[in-house]
């Protein structure tokens, strides 16, 4: 350190520590920047989250004596427009001209217009803006990504994305257009009628019957049931595959086992399949008029 003073010493090796990490990093950057589908991840889990939380607090709402639809609909919509500036400005985000423009066209007065401006100034005031540290880091470390400086920058501005997204669905909450319900009967109403599948016969065999054949192997993996756990196994086992032929580096790897989660995660949660047996292979099939 060409010095003979310890603390100074201590003081340089810090610094030199600091320039050989950022170097590290410069040299691994595409192993270590957010891919696409992990970026999509994080969105889908700040607004599934969001709108789970908003969507509660609305049904508890509805059940107070004095709930006052208008008055509801309007709050969320002031929150909207308040995570509308923290997703266009970042967390510096401040009231323009032009955002005071379309929020009139939005049918806002100077008064909820104010109300949106102390709404963003209380945020900071309760350092809920920027986001807090942990929370983003949790975004980028659950989508088996390196939390650098800058995807957790890229996670602070998907943050903000997902909860306007989740608060821009106010006519799912106070309107009742929910998409999952078009259709939700007559889907209930077919599987109730759906006719029973034809049990074998259980008949004893007698010696002069004629030996049966042994089922089909596609028989039996259609009987089999697929639960969604083996299709990870399934994307875990690939993934070591390819690693162990060097097909595959590490980002590939996160990026396959990302998409493989994000598959189940929708058709659990959104599509609430479990077996990937019950999946109507029709469901599958282009339109025919799309």
């Amino acid at each position: 350190m060409k010095t003979t003073s310890r603390a100074t010493a201590r003081r340089l090796a810090v610094q030199l520590d600091l320039i050989l990490e950022d170097a590290a990093m410069l040299a691994e950057r595409d192993t270590l920047d957010l891919s696409s589908s992990q970026s999509e991840t994080m969105l889908r889990a700040v607004v599934t989250n969001h709108l789970g939380k908003l969507e509660r607090v609305a049904t508890a709402a509805k059940c107070a004596p004095d709930f006052d639809v208008r008055r509801a609909r309007l709050d969320d919509k002031k929150a909207f427009w308040t995570c509308a500036l923290l997703d266009a400005q970042g967390p510096g985000a401040y009231l323009r001209r032009e955002d005071y423009d379309q929020m009139v066209a939005d049918g806002f007065s100077a008064s909820d217009i104010n109300d949106v401006w102390q709404h963003l100034c209380l945020l900071r005031t309760n350092k809920l803006v920027p986001t807090k540290p942990h929370v983003l880091r949790r975004l980028v470390e659950d989508v088996e990504a390196v939390p650098t400086a800058m995807n957790l920058g890229i996670a602070q501005g998907i943050y903000y994305r997902g909860l306007k997204l989740a608060l821009a669905s106010i006519d799912r909450r106070y309107g009742g257009n929910r998409v999952e319900d078009a259709g939700l009967v007559d889907r209930m109403i077919r599987a109730q009628n759906d006719p029973p599948a034809p049990r074998p016969a259980m008949g004893v065999m007698h010696d002069n019957d004629p030996p049966r054949d042994p089922p089909k192997k596609e028989t039996l993996l259609a009987s089999a049931s697929l639960p969604m756990a083996i299709f990870e196994e399934f994307t875990e086992k690939l993934i070591t595959a390819n690693a162990k032929q060097e097909h595959w580096d590490g980002k590939t790897q996160r990026q396959v086992r990302n998409i493989s989660k994000l598959f189940i995660k929708f058709m659990l949660q959104d599509q609430h399949v479990e077996d990937l047996q019950s999946v109507d292979r029709r469901m599958w099939q282009p339109s025919s008029t799309s």
